[in-house]
């Protein structure tokens, strides 16, 4: 999932510390009330440690009624997608469920690379919902998966 809008004018220091805009804030909150009606919390929730990334989990979690286990990873503020690729090839394999919380283009670039290279549009607050053609998290890499839901916070309005 791609965090949520956020606000450019707000007074911040860094871009690390954007927070969401009130339409972000919004979208985020919607999500979580329309993914609740489908999906059950995942078993772990890898965010972005930047402030717009926590505020979107903070939100849709709260919305969708989850109580997943988190781990806010610095590294995924400004990853590429090969980390990602690596953090989710090292997950234990106990866990059969996991959002990943991140920013553009790297959430795009990896959504896109495991479904074998077709292009993903993916706005701020999108949920895109990949399934794993193995049972080893090891296993995941280029085309290994199949999308099954792409959803995007403004079709929700």
């Amino acid at each position: 999932m791609r965090h949520a809008k956020s606000d450019w004018d707000a007074d911040y220091s860094g871009d690390f510390n954007r927070p969401l805009n009130n339409r972000g804030k919004s979208s985020a909150t919607k999500m979580g009330a329309h993914l609740v009606d489908f999906m059950s919390a995942p078993d772990l929730v890898l965010c972005s440690s930047s402030l717009r990334t926590r505020q979107t989990y903070t939100l849709l979690s709260a919305a969708a009624n989850w109580e997943s286990d988190i781990e806010f990873d610095d590294e995924l503020y400004l990853s590429t997608p090969m980390y990602v690729f690596e953090r989710l090839q090292n997950l234990d394999q106990a866990l059969n469920k996991v959002l990943v919380i991140g920013h553009q283009p790297t959430t795009g670039i990896v959504a896109s690379s495991l479904i074998g290279g077709k292009l993903v549009d993916v706005p701020t607050a999108t949920f895109i919902e990949i399934e794993h053609n193995s049972d080893n998290w090891s296993d995941v890499g280029i085309g290994t998966g199949q999308l099954s839901r792409h959803i995007l916070a403004r079709s929700l309005d």
